[in-house]
């Protein structure tokens, strides 16, 4: 099967647009190799959904979504998946107890998670945003596209950064 039929076979049985997402997906995988490496972590399947928020680590499961929203958004679709990825550094960190500054700070953090429940409520974000598995996740991320990117971003509202 060449590569044109193949798609016309995906494409038949789960639509232009989830082609689109997956041929979003394949852009990153470099960044998910380099991401595996220098967080010293195995890769983990990274796929498309229809969530409110931009991006989430599945814990239980092992693996992230990355909002079908941003998918087609380079730029934002790195900014998640590098935040979420280091996400996932934290569990692996705290599941086979390596030691590391922060492991303390992110293993109560995982087990007592604050979640909004208003994502639009401006206290709630604040709280979520300060937690020490956020914050990291964000430093991370603004470290990560600085250092390898060579980009400046800003992450949060600019009171956060």
């Amino acid at each position: 099967m060449n590569d044109k039929q193949l798609k016309e076979e995906f494409v038949k049985y789960f639509g232009e647009e989830k082609w689109n997402e997956e041929e979003s997906l394949a852009k990153l995988q470099t960044i998910e190799e380099h991401l595996s490496q220098i967080l010293q972590v195995e890769r983990i399947p990274v796929l498309t959904d229809d969530i409110e928020e931009d991006s989430r680590y599945m814990i239980q499961e092992n693996y992230i979504i990355i909002s079908n929203k941003i998918i087609h958004d380079q730029f934002q679709a790195i900014k998640a998946l590098v935040h979420e990825y280091k996400h996932y550094h934290q569990y692996c960190i705290v599941e086979n107890n390596i030691a590391h500054p922060l492991q303390n700070f992110w293993q109560e953090n995982l087990q007592n998670p604050y979640q909004p429940q208003d994502f639009n409520d401006s206290e709630q974000m604040t709280r979520y945003y300060l937690q020490p598995i956020e914050l990291d996740a964000f430093a991370f991320t603004k470290y990560y596209f600085h250092k390898y990117l060579n980009q400046s971003i800003q992450q949060l509202h600019e009171e956060f950064e």
